[in-house]
């Protein structure tokens, strides 16, 4: 079981897992990278690490939240009143976005044609990046690439 999401199987756990250790190890390597020397005193540093590793459980959480919302729809006797789940297109960006560490306008922006998914790899135009720095060549985990795949299946049709 992962939070209230029953699990049949090993490979949810495994997906769920693969993106909190991804965001674990991005956001602490990031934050090591941006932490000033001052940190000497033990607890504080303590403390930080146990804030850094808290957003594992918003993981969950998210995931509960959307499950609950597809069982709610469902058992829902009148569809019309009840709130709806999110489209799986919005679904699948957000664990994209979520398991890649990309930000929104390089999700939104970019285009089926600068996604590789044998080989594996996405090109983020320049145009779409922050402040326009340079193209970034993005190489997504598993789990990731399963949910450009899902997101294809849906939308492979279009631009993106």
């Amino acid at each position: 079981m992962i939070g209230s999401v029953p699990v049949t199987d090993g490979v949810h756990t495994k997906s769920i897992e693969n993106v909190c250790q991804t965001m674990l190890w991005s956001c602490w390597y990031a934050h090591l990278r941006s932490m000033p020397s001052r940190h000497s005193n033990s607890a504080a540093f303590s403390d930080e690490l146990r804030n850094w590793i808290d957003w594992t459980k918003s993981i969950v959480e998210l995931l509960d939240i959307i499950a609950k919302m597809h069982t709610d729809y469902k058992a829902a006797p009148n569809r019309r009143i009840v709130q709806q789940p999110l489209e799986v297109t919005i679904e699948r960006a957000i664990w994209i976005m979520l398991s890649t560490l990309c930000r929104v306008g390089e999700m939104s922006l970019a285009r089926w044609e600068h996604a590789r998914l044998v080989t594996g790899v996405w090109l983020i135009q320049k145009e779409n990046v922050k402040e326009s720095v340079a193209d970034l060549t993005a190489y997504p985990s598993a789990f990731a690439l399963d949910q450009f795949v899902q997101l294809h299946a849906r939308t492979g049709h279009t631009a993106w």
